[in-house]
């Protein structure tokens, strides 16, 4: 933490790669700057949080 800041770790991965990015926003805000066309060729796996459901995928 910076001066009380929180941070949050995201990564996505498939069999080949991994990406991982590290922003003070654990929101939706995050996957949009990201992806900014969301994943619509991916099967994405997580951890039901809801902002994941926002990204636009093949399917959850």
């Amino acid at each position: 933490m910076v001066n009380g800041a929180k941070y949050w770790r995201w990564c996505w991965q498939n069999s080949r790669f991994t990406y991982i990015t590290i922003t003070d926003n654990k929101g939706f805000k995050t996957i949009e700057n990201e992806f900014q066309n969301g994943l619509p060729n991916t099967f994405l796996g997580h951890d039901r949080y809801a902002a994941r459901f926002k990204c636009k995928a093949k399917g959850h």
